[in-house]
């Protein structure tokens, strides 16, 4: 009888689905523009990395770690053209159900004023038509790698594709840039947890046990 018991508390725990976030590797990313090709090292790939990220902190030197978009000014010197509406698309590789982003904004020392002030939020399934999902703000960062100044952006949409464009900065001189980015998915993993009939089974279980003993003696 014992035995008979156990095997129908094992029986009895029934599988559901929870959502389990789970961070999304392989991204890649594109921008509009990048500033001095030939003289910086600021592409957009920068952002999906983990160039310059040592767990939560991020470097404060710009080059080889971060992403800029060619502002205004001074242009004909780095060889590129003003890029007067800047935007950067991250390619997930696949559809995702997109939980939320984690952000760390341009963190150069001294010119952190060209990090993404506002931007707005896009997704797409097919990397041509994007959908709105609203405006967001992001804080300045602070030009240092000993702080931890990443922030969460929920997205709560699913695709492939993010964008971020209108982009402002904090000093609004065109120049606009971001250090990384990283995206989360909201997966539905199956996990053991006993539902409330599972629970009535076990009771029973247990006052079956106790009857048949009682009857024993």
């Amino acid at each position: 009888m014992k035995n008979i018991f156990i095997a129908g508390l094992l029986a009895s725990a029934a599988f559901v689905s929870q959502a389990q976030a789970a961070l999304i590797s392989g991204v890649t990313a594109s921008a509009s523009s990048t500033v001095g090709v030939g003289y910086f090292d600021r592409g957009a790939s920068h952002t999906v990395d983990s160039s310059g990220l040592a767990g939560g902190f991020h470097s404060a030197s710009p080059d080889g770690t971060m992403w800029e978009s060619n502002g205004g000014g001074i242009e004909a010197y780095f060889g590129g053209e003003a890029d007067p509406n800047p935007l950067i698309t991250f390619n997930l590789g696949a559809t995702y159900n997109i939980a939320k982003m984690r952000v760390w904004n341009a963190n150069e020392t001294g010119q952190t004023a060209v990090g993404v002030a506002r931007a707005t939020l896009s997704t797409s399934t097919d990397g041509t038509t994007f959908t709105s999902l609203g405006t967001i703000n992001l804080s300045q960062a602070p030009g240092s790698s000993t702080i931890d100044f990443s922030q969460i952006v929920p997205v709560g949409a699913t695709g492939q594709y993010v964008r971020l464009s209108d982009l402002l900065s904090f000093n609004g001189n065109g120049f606009v840039g971001l250090s990384e980015v990283q995206f989360d998915s909201a997966e539905l993993a199956a996990v053991p947890v006993p539902e409330p009939a599972s629970l009535a089974l076990l009771g029973l279980g247990a006052v079956s046990l106790i009857v048949a003993r009682r009857r024993a003696n």
